[in-house]
C-alpha cells in the first residue's frame, strides 16, 4: 500500500497570493508531498479564473489538489471569521453544491467537507450526508465528512450512532476525513492509550475499525486532552500523545490494506494560531509551523513504512496486541 502525503495550505506564507503559489507548490514539492489541500474561499476568492491557474500551478510541479469546504461558511464577513452560520438542513446542503462547483475550476481530486451542525437530531444528519453524499456523485467528485468539532462528527458517539444506522451502515459511498484530534480533545483524554480503550472505554477499538472502513483521507495533527494541537511533535512532553495518533493512524492503515486499498492518503495538518500557541500580548508563535508538520511528515513515512513492510503476524496485530508487544 503506497503512502501519499498531503500538506495542508493552512497557515502557509503566500498560499492565498497568487503571484506566490509557484515559489511555494516548488518548496512543498521539494518537501516531499504530492497533495495540498486548500479552502477554495480563502484561496480563491469566489474568482474561478484564480481557481484555474492555482490548478495549473499545482500541476506543474505535480501536485493533486483537495479542496475543504465549510457548510454555510468558511468565509470572512466584515472582518470576522463566519464558521457554520446556518442550522437550516437546505442552506447546508446548498452550500455544499455551490462550494463545490466552485471548486471544480481547481480540477481537484477530492473533497473533504466540514459538514452539517453538531446539534441537528440524527435524522437530519442521516439527511444531510445522503444529500450531500448526491449532490457529488452529480458532481462527478467523490467527497468525505471530516470528524470535526461543531459539526455532524463532532464526536466518537455521534458517530457511532450515525455508523450504526441502517442507511449509513457499510455504505461505502460515506467516506470519512479522520481528525482524531478533535476527538481527544471533545473526550478530554487520549482515546488510544492502555488505560482508557483496554478498561474505562472498551467500545473505543471497535468503533475506530468501524470508522476505519470508511476513511478516505487522514488529517494528521497531534492534539491533546486539553486541545486540538501540541505545539511541537518532537517535544518529549509529548511523547505519548505523538504515539497514541502515530497507533490509530497505524489501525487506519491495517484496516485499509486488510480492505484492499493500494493507497492511504495522510495530511499534516498543524496549524497556525489559534491553533498554535503563541506568546502572551506579542502573539509570536512558540514554533516554526512549517518545520512542525514536515518533523510530524518524518514521523508518518517512518511509522508507515515499518508498519507497511513488516512480517504479517506483526502487521496483523490489533492495537491491544501492539501495547502489549510493547510494555
Amino acid at each position: 500500500m503506497k503512502l501519499v502525503l498531503a500538506k495542508t495550505l493552512w497557515g502557509v506564507d503566500g498560499a492565498d497570493d497568487e503571484d506566490q503559489w509557484d515559489s511555494v507548490f516548488g518548496r512543498i514539492k521539494e518537501d516531499g508531498y504530492t497533495m495540498i489541500e486548500c479552502v477554495p474561499a480563502f484561496t480563491f476568492g469566489g474568482a474561478p479564473e484564480r481557481a484555474q491557474k492555482f490548478s495549473s500551478l499545482a500541476a506543474k510541479h505535480g501536485l493533486q489538489v483537495i479542496c475543504l469546504l465549510c457548510t454555510s461558511g468558511g468565509y470572512y464577513q466584515q472582518g470576522e471569521f463566519v464558521y457554520c452560520s446556518s442550522f437550516e438542513l437546505d442552506v447546508h446542503l446548498n452550500s455544499v453544491s455551490k462550494e463545490i462547483e466552485l471548486a471544480m475550476h481547481a480540477n481537484p481530486v477530492h473533497i473533504n467537507c466540514h459538514g452539517g451542525v453538531d446539534a441537528w437530531d440524527h435524522e437530519t444528519q442521516v439527511k444531510f450526508l445522503l444529500g450531500a453524499i448526491e449532490i457529488a456523485k452529480e458532481k462527478k467528485i467523490s467527497i468525505s465528512f471530516e470528524t470535526h468539532r461543531q459539526r455532524i462528527f463532532c464526536n466518537p458517539f455521534q458517530t457511532r450512532s450515525l455508523l450504526a444506522d441502517e442507511r449509513l451502515k457499510g455504505n461505502q459511498e460515506l467516506k470519512i476525513t479522520a481528525d482524531l484530534s478533535h476527538w481527544v480533545v471533545c473526550c478530554e483524554r487520549q482515546l488510544h492509550t492502555p488505560s482508557c480503550w483496554v478498561s474505562r472505554d472498551p467500545w473505543w477499538q471497535d468503533l475506530l475499525e468501524q470508522v476505519a472502513a470508511h476513511v478516505k483521507l487522514i488529517h494528521c495533527r497531534v492534539g491533546h486532552p486539553q486541545g486540538p494541537q501540541v505545539p511541537d511533535v518532537t517535544d518529549p512532553a509529548y511523547k505519548l500523545d505523538v504515539k497514541a495518533h502515530l497507533d490509530m493512524w497505524g489501525e487506519i492503515w491495517n484496516v485499509q490494506r486488510k480492505g484492499g486499498a493500494t493507497e492511504t492518503w495522510c495530511e499534516v495538518e498543524h496549524g497556525p494560531a489559534p491553533y498554535m500557541w503563541t506568546l502572551p500580548h506579542t502573539g509570536v508563535p512558540v514554533a516554526d509551523l512549517w518545520k512542525v508538520n514536515n518533523d510530524l511528515a518524518k514521523m508518518i513515512r517512518a511509522e508507515f513504512q515499518d508498519v507497511d513492510d513488516v512480517n504479517s503476524l506483526h502487521a496483523s496485530m490489533s492495537g491491544s496486541n501492539r501495547f502489549a508487544a510493547e510494555s
